[in-house]
């Protein structure tokens, strides 16, 4: 089972939770060009991705265990020589005996098809596994999608800020110089900027890091940074619970996955009884007895060996699969019990995360229009800078609000994918 990582997309916002620091000096720049959107990286994803590239490595082996399976005998025939001399009693003459064996040993309990069957197995759950994990991957990039997405309206936000701030001083400096401000006026004014300068670069960094993550997510090139989409996409219908439910009770692939394991198991356990059997030998001997006229000298004799299962029959690797057995069953019951609570948790999130972005959706569409009225009135002289500066700290803690809003209505979206096993929504 994969999850989302535990973190928020609004961790790193600025003025509230520190993301690290960020020298100055040989900075990464960030992302800029011709914007990718999401299809684009899920597209290059499926060529690239090295997740996916192993997981296609992985299903090399089940190819070479059909290819085992299907040899017709499991095991190479036996070959015996031996010859000596053999001296007559009172005689001088010497003569030699010989004997040759060709012995094959032929499975009688269907031991080539329980093989081929298991084999087929592990193919068929090797192919589940990589089905669950290009879903995980799609699930995972998109998430790292929309935390560059509100990365990069983290950073606009900011930039709007800087250019109040600058504003501001410029302001503050023709008003002192016309001694309508105070000194105390101008600190302030720099201060605000100094801070307003600082967040565009922890803003600039927190997108840096999220195209990074989806690089390593899709294999992108690192020197070429993907410049993800500005615009969000709307907030989408909330899908039906219920038709979610019988969705993912057929096709979800963690499902698949342990039902495909448990499959296995089941033709292991099969495999395991029949190995249990005795394997006779059938062959034939070929001998020579010294001593003898050359006609009857030669002997040409049919062998069959039996190996009497009396002491061992396979019974540690029989208590291994039953109990392999027995695990996938406990794991596959275990997955099916849970979803319908996973399922219902995850749209309950999504529902409350949807109520908490509408209530926001209004402050963040005014914050342009909320510093140019703080501009306005601040050249105007209709308010103090003071009180400018604490309304534009304001207006600014609403937009970060706002853009966390947005962040748990993404994370809970993506958690109710992961939950149901299938993408739905529209992916700009």
């Amino acid at each position: 089972m994969f999850r989302l990582p535990a973190r928020t997309l609004a961790a790193a916002w600025i003025g509230l939770i520190p993301i690290g620091s960020a020298s100055p000096l040989h900075a990464q720049a960030a992302p800029s060009g011709r914007e990718v959107s999401l299809a684009a990286l899920e597209a290059y994803a499926r060529t690239h991705a090295p997740e996916l590239r192993v997981m296609r490595a992985r299903q090399r082996l089940g190819a070479g265990a059909r290819a085992a399976a299907s040899v017709l005998l499991s095991e190479n025939p036996e070959l015996d020589l031996a010859a000596g001399p053999r001296w007559g009693a009172g005689s001088d003459r010497l003569d030699y005996d010989f004997s040759a064996g060709l012995s094959q040993p032929v499975e009688i309990a269907g031991g080539r098809g329980a093989r081929q069957r298991a084999a087929a197995r592990f193919d068929e759950r090797l192919a589940a596994e990589s089905e669950l994990s290009a879903f995980a991957l799609r699930v995972e990039l998109a998430y790292a999608y929309r935390t560059a997405q509100l990365a990069r309206a983290q950073l606009g936000a900011a930039r709007s800020s800087l250019a109040f701030t600058t504003d501001t001083r410029g302001v503050v400096e023709r008003r002192l110089a016309a001694g309508e401000a105070t000194i105390i006026e101008l600190r302030v004014a720099e201060g605000d900027l100094a801070r307003a300068a600082r967040d565009v670069n922890l803003a600039q960094h927190s997108l840096v890091a999220a195209s990074f993550e989806l690089c390593a997510l899709s294999g992108w090139p690192a020197t070429d940074l993907p410049l993800v989409a500005a615009r969000l996409p709307d907030p989408r219908p909330l899908p039906n619970v219920d038709s979610l439910l019988d969705a993912a009770t057929k096709r979800h692939p963690e499902l698949r996955v342990r039902q495909a394991a448990l499959a296995q198991a089941h033709a292991e356990t099969d495999l395991a009884a029949r190995i249990g059997w005795p394997v006779p030998e059938i062959g034939a001997q070929l001998t020579r007895e010294g001593g003898q006229d050359a006609a009857s000298g030669w002997t040409v004799l049919g062998t069959l060996r039996v190996p009497l299962p009396l002491l061992q029959r396979n019974q540690a690797e029989r208590e291994r699969t039953r109990a392999e057995q027995a695990i996938a069953e406990a794991e596959l019951e275990a997955s099916t019990r849970t979803l319908v609570v996973r399922i219902r948790r995850a749209s309950s999130e999504l529902s409350a995360a949807a109520e908490r972005l509408t209530l926001l959706a209004a402050t963040s569409a005014a914050f342009e229009d909320s510093l140019a009225l703080l501009r306005r009135g601040l050249e105007a002289g209709e308010l103090a800078l003071l009180e400018v500066s604490v309304a534009r700290e304001r207006f600014l803690a609403a937009e970060v609000a706002s853009l966390a809003a947005r962040a748990d209505y993404e994370k809970a979206w993506l958690e109710l994918e992961r939950a149901t096993g299938q993408q739905f929504g529209d992916k700009p």
